[in-house]
């Protein structure tokens, strides 16, 4: 992907669109993950033939290449993947735990503690964090900036008021599914060639137009009445 060489008039906002949208379809509806979308993986496909006029708008569609690096989900995975999104976006915690089970998490400690539940709880911000509008890659490393000085500022203090010599906390997850690494792997590069395009995307409503009827044609997800 190069923004340079793309034809004129493309729509960058529509192409990131569809690539979010294709990404979705793919896992929730045939089961595949791709792996691997950064932007040399994205071939521009023009849909219109070129023209003498270079001012007259060509219309395109992004094209993922390179399938080496691909996931396969079975029907249930599927049905749990699903379910973390919604439990993460509607920061549902019964719903997103059950969905870690679901997709085959294991954990080191009791869930009824209460570091569990503080685990929980910072689970489900960084499961948020991936499905946030994109924004352009200026802003978005702006914004990274600042987070990444919050969180030494916040582990710093937090670092001040453990006693010296006190035992290090148990590991809370003793696996993470490949399911979910793949996943999370093509939502960041998603997320960055959105900013590389400098556009906006809404990566959780795209999602859920691809979960909730899958949850729904389960029997997995009532609608509300």
């Amino acid at each position: 992907t190069d923004l340079d060489r793309m034809p004129y008039g493309t729509d960058r906002e529509l192409m990131a669109r569809q690539m979010v949208q294709a990404f979705a379809v793919l896992a929730f509806h045939e089961g595949l993950i791709h792996g691997d979308p950064h932007p040399g993986n994205v071939f521009v496909e023009p849909l219109t033939p070129a023209t003498g006029n270079s001012t007259t708008p060509v219309r395109v569609r992004p094209v993922l290449l390179d399938w080496g690096i691909v996931k396969h989900l079975d029907a249930d995975e599927r049905v749990a993947a699903a379910k973390w999104i919604v439990g993460t976006l509607a920061q549902d915690r019964q719903l997103y735990f059950s969905a870690l089970q679901d997709l085959g998490f294991e954990f080191g400690a009791d869930p009824d503690t209460p570091e569990f539940a503080t685990f929980i709880e910072a689970s489900l911000g960084s499961s948020a964090w991936m499905f946030r509008d994109s924004i352009p890659s200026a802003s978005q490393m702006n914004f990274l900036q600042q987070m990444q000085q919050h969180q030494e500022r916040a582990d710093s203090q937090e670092g001040g008021h453990q006693l010296a010599g006190a035992k290090q906390p148990k590991k809370l997850v003793g696996k993470i599914p490949g399911v979910v690494l793949f996943f999370l792997r093509g939502l960041e590069m998603l997320q960055n060639i959105c900013g590389l395009l400098e556009v906006s995307v809404p990566f959780a409503s795209i999602m859920l137009q691809s979960c909730m009827p899958l949850l729904q044609g389960r029997g997995s997800w009532e609608p509300m009445r």
